[in-house]
């Protein structure tokens, strides 16, 4: 959260330190679009919850009133009208600026600031999405340990909702929901939709409720029942109602994941670490682009639903690597499911054994092993192998894991594209592809140093050779060891130079998903979070690494800021990050 703010202004809050008997007033700036409104309606809920003798004011768009309207002991202040996909030449962006000045001039009493959408500098690091970055700077994580929207029903909703059901004749648990409008530069394309509902029309034999905005259009296809301009909780209500939601990174993904159905949320056209605005839902799975550029195929997306109409409730894969869920999937194809974690490793499922008697045998982990390199077709590991082969011979079977005297330090060679490329079915040999094994894996850099990290191994060391088609890296890995020394890190196409380890786990481990518009952007986080000096040593990184305007200027602002240590400004609306959902 913002740190950077005078005594006018409402300290941050902090529910570690701030007794549940508090009476005061929370203030909460919920982002502009659907999808932040009902995230941030779970953490206004949940602090509600925490200190039942409080107030909140609560500064949100006008469209998404009837969601915050009904709830108890709140105060509600809108914002102007904003930029909508429907009129994109009209509208505010980043209303927030002028919301915190109107709270510094307040001058409130017994106050805290609380929800706000700016994330913090270790948000990417650390592979959080903004929610939960929120989350765990406020201190709300014993409160929310796995988060999940929330949207406010009333019993109106829910009998309206019904009545929608019987007029149609639509049967609760037998019908899709589709959601196909967002702004264009996340949109899959009306024929894309119209040719998934006509096939799972074909192949379901259920009809496919449209959902949406009728400004951006209708979809014909056998089946299909386009119902536009409902109230938005009765919108949620029919989703609550059916089998299976599909849609895209917008507001009616958020505001589906509150229910526990099975979600398709495909990340059409991406600019951003798609794990930043999350749909946060176990059940959902997360489809990307296999890679930038190529649409996602509609053959993936009806073989995703064909395995989670099997098993609706199917969780995701633990990733060995980094122990976060393997939430996203880049392919479905020739009986594989292709997924990939956060930390960028992947691990190849074969999708018709994922669901043996009902049991997901499929997803069981399995013992820890050592990554054999990065973008090689030799790391790709079976899942049948305890131990799967190192790039050493030392570490072919990694079994100093297992004892207690491990070596104080190991070198691994591993082949790294630069930037990261996930591997395709395509790509996979047919001899690996026709054997027995349920799953493979295949490790990403990030996934390798994850995995050494949490087992007290730590790099020290990297040398890298260009090769014609990717660097062979050399990497020195020591237990625990003393201090830090400069390291050369393949990253988003370019080299990364860091002082030392500390500095890439705090800010830089997101290799997998390293884009301009976020490397970029990071200094300036830093600058709001944690101060100038921090803020310039990061925009030196970045300037060094990509020299040019943008990054210089974030790197003069923060040395100038080193100057003049105690002038403030206020965050500005440039410096909000707003997910236009």
């Amino acid at each position: 959260m913002i740190n950077r703010v005078n005594s006018s202004f409402p300290p941050i809050l902090n529910a570690t330190d701030l007794n549940k008997d508090f009476s005061g007033t929370f203030v909460h700036l919920f982002g502009q679009g659907l999808g932040d409104t009902v995230n941030a309606l779970r953490i206004q809920s949940t602090i509600q919850d925490i200190y039942p003798g409080s107030r909140s004011i609560i500064y949100c768009d006008e469209r998404w009133i009837e969601l915050v309207e009904p709830l108890p002991n709140c105060s509600i202040r809108l914002y102007p009208k904003a930029h909508d996909p429907r009129y994109t030449k009209g509208g505010v962006i980043g209303p927030e600026e002028e919301a915190l000045k109107s709270i510094r001039n307040e001058k409130l009493l017994n106050s805290f600031l609380a929800y706000h959408s700016s994330p913090l500098p270790h948000q990417l690091s650390q592979g959080e999405s903004t929610q939960e970055s929120i989350v765990r700077s406020l201190g709300l994580s014993p409160y929310i340990p796995e988060f999940r929207p929330f949207v406010p029903m009333r019993t109106e909703s829910w009998s309206e909702t019904e009545t929608l059901l019987q007029k149609y004749n639509l049967i609760p648990g037998q019908f899709f929901v589709i959601a196909p409008h967002t702004w264009p530069s996340k949109d899959w394309g009306k024929e894309n939709f119209e040719m998934l509902g006509a096939s799972l029309y074909q192949n379901y034999g259920l009809p496919v409720l449209v959902a949406g905005l009728p400004e951006l259009g209708r979809l014909e296809f056998q089946g299909a029942l386009n119902l536009f301009g409902l109230p938005l909780t009765v919108v949620a209500g029919l989703i609550a109602r059916s089998r299976f939601f599909i849609g895209l990174d917008s507001g009616l993904s958020h505001l589906a994941a509150t229910f526990d159905i099975p979600l398709v949320v495909l990340y059409s056209k991406g600019q951003i670490p798609a794990f930043e605005i999350r749909v946060h839902s176990p059940y959902a799975s997360l489809v990307l682009e296999p890679s930038p550029g190529t649409p996602i195929a509609i053959e993936t997306v009806l073989d995703i639903v064909g395995q989670r109409i099997r098993n609706p409730l199917l969780k995701p894969p633990e990733c060995p690597a980094c122990h976060r869920p393997m939430m996203y999937v880049i392919e479905a194809s020739k009986g594989f499911l292709n997924r990939r974690c956060v930390c960028g490793t992947q691990r190849l499922d074969r999708s018709e054994e994922i669901i043996v008697n009902g049991i997901n045998e499929a997803h069981e982990t399995p013992s820890p092993s050592i990554p054999s390199g990065n973008e090689s077709l030799d790391n790709v590991h079976s899942g049948q192998e305890k131990y799967p082969p190192s790039s050493l011979e030392e570490l072919k079977q990694f079994k100093f894991w297992l004892k207690e005297e491990q070596p104080h330090s190991f070198t691994l060679s591993l082949n790294i594209q630069n930037p990261y490329k996930p591997i395709l079915i395509s790509e996979i040999p047919v001899e690996m592809m026709n054997g027995s094994p349920k799953y493979w894996f295949h490790w990403s850099l990030d996934g390798t140093f994850q995995f050494c990290r949490a087992n007290g191994y730590f790099p020290v060391h990297m040398e890298n050779k260009p090769q014609p088609t990717k660097l062979e890296s050399t990497i020195v890995f020591a237990k625990n060891p003393a201090g830090e020394s400069p390291l050369e890190i393949p990253w988003g196409g370019r080299i990364l130079k860091v002082s030392g380890y500390g500095m890439y786990f705090s800010y830089f481990s997101w290799q997998s998903w390293a884009t301009p518009i976020r490397w970029v952007a990071l200094s300036k986080k830093v600058l709001l979070h944690e101060g100038a000096l921090k803020a310039f040593r990061v925009a030196s990184v970045i300037f060094f690494m990509d020299p040019g305007p943008k990054t210089f200027k974030y790197l003069l602002r923060s040395f100038l800021m080193t100057l003049f240590p105690n002038k403030r400004f206020p965050p500005q609306s440039s410096e909000v990050d707003s997910q236009n959902e």
